[in-house]
């Protein structure tokens, strides 16, 4: 039995039309490279990967989570149409978690983005009456539980024909009405019902897909939109507030096990930090940083490996990691809108999970908004005008990320001393404490190095050809010496010494395709052929 799974499509339509002068819905360049994935290549990208999934036969797909750009309607209706497609042509299967960007609570909340005109120019779209935005439109409205379950009801969320089982935490019903559940742990003034959108589905004889719902939005009549979201504290907030998930998820466990069913279990955010980097030193170099404030906590961590579950398949962070602790693992599948632009393949057998990373590769029409972005370029100027100037996708979500490293990372999250001497420094800086010398590389400034730095963490082996091999031996020889080193606290070698023992963990070799033992958790390499090439036909579980 062969799976795939697709994190953060977060599809965007450019075919939407807000001007209605067929001019489209371009996102800016400038609000792409200051952002943790791409907008406007969304649809090629998800595209790529679907065609790639036919061409390997594969038809029972999961996604886990955002699905959309922020929930819009516009962005429901591109989705809809597109999995409609390949449900309909090529027999695929879609089955879903929601993301924290494709809803919002029950009654959803106005969204107001900004698109470029035909001449550079920037105008802005809103769908509440009272913002001044240029356009005022419904289609960018948000939806909540109900609108966005309706529209995706055959992806697991509601009973569908043929399936052999079908269960939520509260029962067998799938009546809207009997899936609100009344939070814990809340504070004064807080309360009411939320929906809960898990379920259990066996979709062929043998195979239990698992879909848990950890978005966590808290009824308070006192902020706007009338919910308090709790996305970034992820699952966190989810063993918190919706405890019975956890309960349920004991029980199915245990009802898989004595059934003999083999359980794929998922939901949006990870339950295991998916880093391989230290979490001090991120603390110590970087201060209580954004990534620090989303990690599941240990004992988050310990209390979901406490229902038996052994494999968790997560989006959301838009990282390529697997991570083991516990007796559980976290297999974070990176999105397909940001680097590395991956997905995962999943051969189940009896007692493991082969699980193999595929790299989308080329990417037919990935450069639909070169002409947008050029015109904004001739109309604004931008410091990005050299991220769109690349041949394939891989290059240009490369670029994008260097540009993120530098706009968003460096100049708005790094602590200001720490990104002032990061700013100043070259790479001859960071050898000259060991007499060590960087060759051509040495006139190389610092912040090009940390976009270097976010690749290896987003993507691993995956960015390496996007690196090369002599610049990454150079990176291991300064981790390698850093890591013996000592210097005095706050020097900036000591900040170098932190960054760089961080990047040797990214460094660290890393197999695309691992097995996971069910029985223990634990994870081995596993050298085969591509799980994706695989035949299926004498498997006791079918070609699905």
């Amino acid at each position: 039995m062969r799976l795939a799974i697709i994190a953060d499509p977060h599809l965007h339509d450019t075919s939407y039309d807000p001007l209605g002068d067929g001019s489209g819905a371009f996102r800016t360049l400038s609000q792409t490279v200051g952002s943790t994935r791409v907008f406007n290549e969304s649809v090629p990208a998800f595209r790529a990967a679907l065609d790639d999934l036919v061409r390997r036969g594969i038809s029972y797909v999961i996604l886990v989570g955002d699905l959309t750009d922020d929930g819009q309607d516009y962005a429901v209706a591109c989705a809809r149409r597109i999995l409609s497609e390949y449900e309909d042509r090529h027999g695929l299967r879609f089955f879903a978690c929601v993301g924290n960007h494709d809803l919002f609570a029950i009654s959803g909340r106005h969204r107001r983005k900004a698109f470029l005109r035909p001449d550079g120019s920037t105008y802005h779209v809103s769908s509440d009456a009272s913002d001044p935005a240029d356009v005022v439109s419904n289609a960018m409205h948000c939806g909540g539980y109900r609108a966005f379950i309706g529209a995706f009801a055959n992806l697991g969320f509601m009973r569908q024909e043929g399936d052999l089982l079908w269960e939520t935490p509260f029962g067998t019903e799938d009546d809207p009405q009997s899936r609100l559940a009344e939070l814990s742990g809340l504070g004064t003034g807080q309360g009411g019902s939320m929906f809960d959108a898990s379920y259990l589905v066996e979709p062929t004889d043998g195979l239990w897909l698992l879909s848990l719902d950890a978005n966590v939005w808290i009824p308070d009549a006192s902020v706007p939109d009338g919910a308090i979201d709790c996305s970034d504290a992820g699952w966190n907030a989810a063993v918190l507030h919706k405890p019975y998930l956890l309960d349920w998820l004991s029980s199915v466990v245990a009802r898989s096990e004595a059934s003999g069913k083999r359980l794929v279990v998922f939901s949006h955010y990870p339950v295991l930090p998916p880093l391989s980097s230290d979490p001090a030193q991120e603390h110590d170099l970087l201060g209580t940083s954004d990534l620090l404030a989303r990690m599941p906590s240990k004992a988050t961590s310990q209390r979901f490996a406490g229902t038996g579950a052994r494999l968790h398949f997560s989006g959301h962070w838009h990282v390529d990691g697997t991570s083991a602790g516990a007796g559980l693992v976290n297999v974070a599948v990176p999105s397909i809108v940001a680097l590395p632009a991956a997905y995962k393949i999943v051969r189940l057998e009896e007692d493991r999970a082969d699980i193999e990373t595929v790299s989308l590769g080329g990417v037919p029409g990935f450069d639909i908004a070169k002409q947008a972005y050029e015109s904004e370029i001739a109309f604004a100027g931008s410091a990005a005008a050299s991220v769109v100037a690349v041949d394939d996708y891989a290059g240009f979500l490369s670029n994008q990320q260097g540009r993120l490293a530098v706009e968003r990372y460096l100049g708005r999250e790094w602590p200001r001393n720490i990104a002032q001497t990061f700013s100043s420094s070259t790479i001859a800086d960071m050898a000259a404490p060991f007499g060590l010398d960087p060759g051509p590389w040495g006139s190389r400034p610092l912040q090009e190095v940390v976009g270097d730095w976010y690749r290896l963490r987003r993507a691993g082996p995956l960015a390496h050809h996007l690196i090369g091999e002599p610049c990454l031996d150079l990176y291991r020889n300064l981790a390698g010496h850093y890591a013996g080193a000592t210097f005095p606290a706050g020097s900036a070698a000591s900040a170098f010494r932190l960054f760089m023992m961080m990047m040797g963990s990214y460094l660290a070799d890393r197999d695309m395709t691992v097995s996971v033992q069910l029985a223990d958790a634990g994870v081995t390499p596993r050298s085969v052929a591509s799980l994706g090439e695989q035949n299926d036909a004498t498997l006791e579980l079918g070609e699905n």
